[in-house]
C-alpha cells in the first residue's frame, strides 16, 4: 500500500481435558479450540496502527475455573467470553 502496509495474524488455541480443581477427579473441561485474528494497517513511518481484531471468533463456551464450596454443596464457575471484537488505535510518538 503507498501509505503503509497490513499485516495479519491469525491463532489457534487447542486445549485438551483441564481438571479445575486440585483433587483431579471432580470437575473436568472437555477438549476445546479458540480462534483468534487481527488485520492491523501500519502508517509508513512506523508512527501509528490501526488493528481490527477479534477474538474467540467460533464463539466457544468453556469453563475456565471453578471453585468447589463442599459444605455448601454450591460450585462457582467462571465462563469463557464470548465472542468479541474491536478496532484499536495505537501511536507510538
Amino acid at each position: 500500500l503507498p501509505q503503509g502496509s497490513l499485516e495479519m495474524h491469525v491463532d489457534w488455541n487447542r486445549q485438551s481435558t483441564t481438571y479445575l480443581e486440585p483433587a483431579n477427579s471432580l470437575e473436568v473441561q472437555g477438549n476445546y479450540s479458540v480462534w483468534n485474528a487481527r488485520l492491523t494497517f501500519v502508517s509508513t513511518d512506523r508512527d501509528w496502527e490501526l488493528s481490527a481484531w477479534g477474538k474467540n471468533l467460533d464463539d466457544t463456551l468453556f469453563k475456565y475455573h471453578s471453585v468447589a464450596f463442599a459444605p455448601f454443596g454450591q460450585e462457582l464457575v467462571l465462563w469463557s467470553p464470548p465472542r468479541t471484537y474491536g478496532l484499536t488505535l495505537t501511536f507510538f510518538r
